[in-house]
């Protein structure tokens, strides 16, 4: 190994980030399947998301809004690379979606701007690489 850190050490080897996911959840923004520690989180309901971070521009409400455009940027994109595809080839939607979203965190959260996009960025990668690996380790019925 080379010394740099994966995201699931990343995530995992800060407090902060665990903190948030476990903010995310008793939100009910973000759920864990097949049971606690199962490592399968999905956004329960991303229109409510939308909707509650329209209505109030809470840190909470902009985390969520991020890590699921984020999430959904990073599983866009691993798509296309699974299709042999640019990681850009259809990411575009998901790219503006997120130009809006840091437009808005800018204007809401001036000073932790770099920082709360940051996080999302780093969330939104790894509940994409947690989802896939759990998917893989689902074994379809015979």
């Amino acid at each position: 190994m080379d010394g740099r850190k994966t995201i699931v050490d990343t995530v995992d080897d800060s407090p902060n980030l665990k903190g948030i996911i476990d903010d995310l959840k008793k939100k009910k923004y973000l759920i864990e399947t097949d049971g606690i520690g199962s490592g399968n989180f999905i956004f329960k309901d991303k229109e409510g998301i939308e909707k509650a971070y329209k209505k109030h521009k809470s840190k909470i409400n902009i985390l969520a809004m991020g890590t699921s455009l984020y999430s959904d940027l990073f599983f866009e994109g691993s798509c296309s690379l699974l299709k042999g595809e640019d990681f850009s080839t259809n990411t575009e939607d998901a790219n503006n979606s997120i130009k809006r979203w840091q437009m808005d965190t800018k204007q809401y959260l001036p000073a932790e701007y770099k920082e709360v996009d940051e996080i999302c960025r780093t969330l939104g990668q790894y509940l994409d690489f947690i989802n896939r690996k759990a998917q893989r380790r689902i074994k379809p019925p015979l």
